[in-house]
Parts: structure tokens; C-alpha cells; sequence
């Protein structure tokens, strides 16, 4: 593996610091065609199939692992897989759940300026409710393929916050209602000022 890797140092004119750049010599890309060329299309499939549930096991452990670590003696009595397995499920909620409401806006503001622009189509002597049908229906379809890219792509780069980081998180969620607070004074009284 670090052969196929080279580093290329330099500086950077603005900041006079060192920069490490790490780019790829050897892409392996030939060495898998090869591997891949001899197998059927059927066992292939089995094989990345039988993988990736083996991955997604060996993820709901380690995933509920972390989370009786990060209970400590607050911890259920149940095994690590059944509690990895509902943060598992959780997790993946809130994956789906950010990628739709991410994505969602962007198609709305899409279909918005379609629908503005749309009118034009008049001129071109075609039918703009048509147009705007077909036009539609290809950027939910883009939308649909968008998600579900941007779920794997997600999932398999998402990491779980460690211990140290949920502390400083509900220490920081206790804050913001007392600083909430201090805010809603402070503005009453500015409100007060002016008032007189």
C-alpha cells in the first residue's frame, strides 16, 4: 500500500507553511479486472453481498460497543448487538432524514426556477405544460438517485461521536437556555429604553 502512494512536499507561498500532498502512483483498478474476469456475474454478486453483510454486522458491534462504553454503568442490560443494532437503526435515521431535507430544499429551488422559466417555452412553439411535466419528472428521478447516493455515501463515512464529545455537547446544551436567558433579558430591557 505504500507503494502505490507518494508524497509531494512544498510550501505555501502565502503562509510560509509546509504542505504534504498525498497523491496515488498505482491504482489497482487492472489487478481487479483480472481478479473479476474469470467470475460469474451471480457468485460475484454473492460475494459482495455476503461482504457488505458481514460489514454491516461487524458495524452494529463495534457501533454498540462504543455505546455501552459511552453509558458506562448507565448502561442496559441487553448485548452489544442488540444495542448496536438500535443505534444502528438510529443512526441510519438520521442519515436518511439529513440527505432528504438537504436535497429536498435544492429540488424545490430547482423546480421553482423551472417553473419561472418555463414560459419561455411558449416561444418555441411547444407545450409548456409538457415541457415542465418531462422536465419534472427527470429531476425527480435525479432527486430519488441523489438520496440514495448521498445515504450510502453517509453511512460508510459516518463515525460516532466518542465520550469525550457527547460531555461536552450536553455541557454545552445545559448552557444555551441559561445564555437563551441572559439574551431574552437583555433584549426586554433594550426594548424597555426604548420605549421611554
Amino acid at each position: 500500500m505504500l507503494i502505490a502512494q507518494g508524497t509531494s512536499t512544498s510550501f505555501d507561498s502565502k503562509t510560509h507553511r509546509q504542505v504534504r500532498q498525498i497523491f496515488t502512483r498505482l491504482h489497482y483498478v487492472h489487478l481487479a479486472g483480472e481478479l473479476l474476469a474469470n467470475s460469474s456475474t451471480a457468485s460475484l454478486e454473492e460475494d459482495v453481498l455476503e461482504h457488505l453483510q458481514q460489514a454491516q454486522e461487524a458495524q452494529r458491534h463495534v457501533w454498540g460497543q462504543s455505546e455501552l462504553t459511552r453509558l458506562g454503568e448507565n448502561a442496559p442490560a441487553l448485548p452489544a448487538q442488540e444495542v448496536g443494532r438500535r443505534a444502528q437503526s438510529q443512526i441510519y435515521r438520521q442519515v436518511l432524514l439529513g440527505a432528504i431535507t438537504e436535497l429536498w430544499v435544492d429540488y424545490l429551488t430547482r423546480v421553482e426556477a423551472l417553473r419561472v422559466s418555463i414560459g419561455l417555452e411558449a416561444y418555441a412553439q411547444s407545450d409548456p405544460l409538457v415541457k415542465y411535466k418531462s422536465q419534472a419528472s427527470e429531476m425527480f428521478q435525479t432527486l430519488l438517485a441523489d438520496i440514495r447516493a448521498g445515504v450510502i455515501g453517509r453511512i460508510f463515512l459516518y463515525q460516532p461521536r466518542g465520550a469525550a464529545a457527547q460531555v461536552e455537547t450536553v455541557a454545552d446544551s445545559r448552557s444555551e437556555p441559561a445564555a437563551a436567558t441572559v439574551m431574552a433579558q437583555s433584549t426586554d430591557k433594550r426594548r424597555k429604553r426604548h420605549r421611554h
